[in-house]
């Protein structure tokens, strides 16, 4: 087989905004760097010399159009909020004209929050331990406090409420441990005056209260469940993994958990997912076989989901783990002749071999040496050259440049000059020449804003390239 022709064939083009902060007062700054990266080897781009940036209100409307000169593939600017400006979720969106053009557009958007918000005189936070939770269950989140010092308030008292429409369902107090942690386990009643419920802590901190609070993410109906068999067709015959995801009736993440039945009604298997509404389950389809999901949590579903109906003939192409040097692959199939794999990381081939294979499972490692870090697309092709089964997989971790930042002294008085040393290498500790922005910032804002949406790994390495929305990038 011939691969040449294959790979991207039109450069492309990444832009990145570094935000000073995720969380602002009316009336200052938002300020940024905009880098402006080629899409292939993340250089400076030589495609474009000019960067817009649109500040966009909570209600869609364009606030303000930065019209940018790119120099060495970055630009930096800012936007100033008028003293007088609405709170609630404003958007940064950035691009090129030669972004514009792509008819695959991976434009940067990024959401901050905008309020008039009193500075916490310490760190917390509160998750709950899943994304979803029914009528007649039990709740669980876990709260983590720390001082401005960064150490765990260890043995800090805390009270907690319980609340739905006004009424108090439950309370509580206790104490964290030495990690500054404390779980809080509520019970959820089977009836609630509303649809929706909040967790409400208090700490007495200093002589004072500080409080934080979490709605409670309940799912009462509405749901949806998509399965996902792995890198191809759901095989007749062959033990296949088969991924899923599922949502509430506003789009978000939910937890969940359910069984799998044939036609007859008979279990065959069960299935949780483990974050973010997304799982993963095996099971071996028989011939002539027809299979459909319910759930038992966060509700017992009374509608059920059909899974994709399994084939007699195909391919499948799993991915059974990745390690620094080589990635362990599966292909399942029901034919036999010579196949092909491809794998492309942005568009450039950097690994394409061929393999005789018979019916069933056959193993193939993939040697990684040569794979830069980021999203692989392995493509499994047959005689014909043409594509059969795809997956994609993230390698090459290990292989990120390492800040290491120091001051010249562990503690300032206010106004006094901070000494800052940068010091950038490799994955094998040698010195790296790069390009770097920093952002000095109130690290109670940031812990108060609890920000995990993109960085700049995530986005130019795995969101550019994936299309769909990915919750947690970070």
């Amino acid at each position: 087989m011939a691969w040449q022709n294959w790979g991207q064939q039109v450069p492309e083009e990444k832009v990145y905004l570094h935000l000073d902060r995720p969380l602002y007062r009316p009336g200052e700054s938002i300020w940024f760097v905009a880098y402006v990266r080629q899409g292939e080897t993340f250089q400076p781009t030589q495609l474009s010399d000019v960067v817009f940036v649109e500040l966009i209100d909570p209600k869609g409307g364009v606030l303000d159009t930065h019209r940018m000169l790119v120099e060495q593939g970055r630009a930096q600017g800012e936007f100033s909020l008028p003293a007088t400006a609405s709170g609630g979720r404003y958007r940064l969106k950035a691009y090129t004209r030669w972004l514009q053009e792509d008819p695959q557009p991976a434009i940067f958007e990024k959401e901050v929050m905008v309020q008039a918000v009193v500075t916490p005189r310490l760190k917390m936070k509160l998750d709950f331990e899943r994304e979803a939770y029914g009528l007649g269950g039990e709740a669980k989140a876990t709260l983590k406090l720390e001082g401005l010092d960064n150490q765990a308030l260890a043995g800090q008292a805390w009270a907690f409420q319980l609340k739905s429409g006004g009424q108090l369902l439950a309370e509580g107090t206790g104490q964290t441990d030495a990690k500054g942690e404390a779980d809080i386990e509520v019970s959820i009643p089977n009836d609630l005056p509303v649809p929706n419920a909040l967790l409400w802590v208090r700490i007495p901190y200093q002589g004072m209260t500080e409080s934080i609070s979490r709605a409670v993410p309940l799912v009462l109906e509405g749901m949806d469940l998509e399965f996902f068999p792995e890198g191809g067709d759901m095989l007749v015959g062959c033990e296949g993994r088969v991924a899923f995801r599922a949502w509430d009736a506003h789009g978000q993440p939910a937890d969940v958990a359910g069984f799998i039945f044939d036609e007859a009604g008979d279990t065959v298997t069960a299935f949780r997912s483990f974050h973010q509404g997304m799982g993963v389950f095996y099971m071996q389809a028989r011939p002539g076989g027809r299979y459909h999901a319910r759930l038992v949590e966060p509700f017992v579903s009374n509608e059920s989901w059909s899974l994709p109906q399994p084939q007699a003939r195909g391919y499948a192409l799993r991915v059974d783990s990745i390690a620094p040097s080589q990635a362990f692959l599966q292909v399942l199939s029901s034919e036999s002749g010579r196949i092909g794999l491809l794998a492309t990381v942005r568009g450039k081939v950097v690994y394409a071999a061929e393999q005789v294979i018979e019916p069933g499972t056959t193993p193939w490692v993939v040697p990684l040496d040569d794979f830069p870090m980021g999203v692989v697309q392995f493509t499994l092709m047959d005689d014909r050259k043409v594509p059969r089964a795809e997956r994609l997989a993230f390698v090459n971790t290990h292989r990120q440049m390492q800040i290491e930042v120091s001051t010249d002294r562990a503690q300032y008085l206010p106004r006094e000059e901070v000494m800052v040393s940068l010091r950038t290498t490799d994955e094998r500790g040698l010195p790296l020449p790069a390009q770097l922005s920093m952002a000095v910032v109130d690290d109670r804002l940031r812990h108060f804003a609890d920000d995990k949406r993109s960085n700049l790994l995530s986005w130019l390495l795995m969101e550019s390239d994936i299309q769909g929305n990915i919750e947690d990038p970070a």
